[in-house]
């Protein structure tokens, strides 16, 4: 059993997932102590030199530095849309893992280097929760640096208890230079009876804007299940088992996760030609099952349709509202196992054909500078 089969199995329970969680940081943390140390200085020194580099500095916090393709997918992509757009910029990288080694050391650079006319923006994804790593950072940054510009990347919310929302508006309510984008319908709404007269957009991911931008002309066989093997998962192995049987009765089937297996996650080339890879793989399929939220967006990438499965939160399902309106039959809800076994044999009787467009870089991203601009700049 490899890293990978342990991580998988020990996800299956939330709660023994975020216990081995802490523990094999800890762990990982007392192994790495000397690397870790020698990063931390080193970046300290980053953020202390950055406007002796540039006078105009963008602080992106959050980055993903994990093994989460999804994740790293995002970073890939708002390091690349940074680029486009504030290409006289200076880009700084700051990790919640870094930032919680050195803490002291970390914001009192910060704190010696960040100017009011500089940029903030954190990492999008599943992160507006109670227990995500990332939340200690967001407030401690907002509430350290309230008045500069900030930008929330498109975000899924769940805040459960009186006591987390309560927690959450205190951090992310009336903020005049905050500008939260949020990615599916559920939070949005969350979001408007939490955060008051905080500025807020529906938004879809950022990883959307890599639709429609390649062709593939791939020789297509198969299907292809993309699915989570942890506690978000709706359905139980034996359940997907049966469906992924039931389906090889007709064409070969196989399966796969959004894991990426390289040494080093924070290795940017090695990860950008990894996702290309692998909706390179996605392109050779006829049809993909998923219940993982960029497994349904890479699967469009790639141009193949996708059925959608629910998973125990509202994040996939209602983030697969996105892409119905404009993508027609590309994307599929099955509201239960029966319901995408005959999706799947639908699709394969009946292939789809036409040009998938870049839609959401179109309308959304292509503007994504106007509406920060507009709605965060005083």
């Amino acid at each position: 059993m490899n890293f990978f089969d342990l991580k998988r199995l020990l996800a299956c329970n939330q709660y023994l997932f975020r216990f081995s969680k802490w523990c094999y940081n800890q762990v990982k943390g007392f192994i790495t102590y000397p690397k870790r140390k020698r990063k931390a200085k080193l970046k300290a020194s980053e953020i202390r030199q950055a406007h002796e580099v540039n006078s105009l500095v963008i602080w992106y916090f959050c980055v993903a530095t994990h093994y989460i393709l999804g994740d790293l997918a995002q970073t890939i992509c708002t390091l690349d849309w940074l680029k486009e757009n504030y290409s006289d910029h200076l880009v700084v990288e700051l990790s919640s893992w870094d930032f919680y080694f050195d803490e002291s050391n970390m914001l009192s650079a910060l704190k010696d280097s960040l100017m009011p006319c500089d940029l903030i923006f954190f990492q999008s994804g599943y992160t507006m929760t109670y227990v995500h790593e990332n939340e200690r950072m967001r407030r401690i940054i907002l509430e350290t640096f309230p008045n500069n510009r900030t930008v929330l990347l498109p975000q899924t919310i769940l805040y459960e208890t009186d006591e987390q929302k309560m927690w959450a508006e205190e951090t992310y309510k009336d903020r005049d230079n905050l500008l939260l984008l949020v990615r599916d319908r559920i939070s949005y709404e969350n979001a408007k009876k939490l955060f008051g007269k905080t500025k807020m957009q529906l938004f879809p991911d950022i990883v959307t804007t890599l639709i429609g931008k390649k062709t593939f002309d791939s020789h297509r066989a198969g299907v292809l299940f993309c699915v989570r093997d942890d506690w978000e998962r709706h359905y139980s192995k034996k359940e997907m088992q049966s469906l992924m049987s039931r389906i090889e009765q007709h064409i070969h089937v196989e399966q796969t996760d959004t894991t990426i297996e390289v040494s080093d996650p924070e290795d940017r080339e090695a990860v950008r030609s990894f996702i290309m890879q692998t909706i390179e793989e996605y392109s050779r399929f006829k049809v993909i099952v998923t219940d993982r939220y960029h497994g349904t967006i890479f699967a469009l990438i790639a141009g193949t349709p996708v059925v959608v499965l629910k998973t125990t939160d509202h994040k996939v399902v209602t983030g697969a509202e996105w892409f119905s309106p404009h993508f027609g039959n590309y994307v599929s809800v099955a509201d239960t196992l029966d319901n995408a076994e005959t999706m799947v044999l639908q699709l394969l009787n009946n292939p789809i054909r036409g040009e998938i467009s870049q839609y959401f870089q179109k309308y959304y991203y292509d503007g994504l500078k106007s509406l920060i601009e507009e709605k965060v700049l005083i």
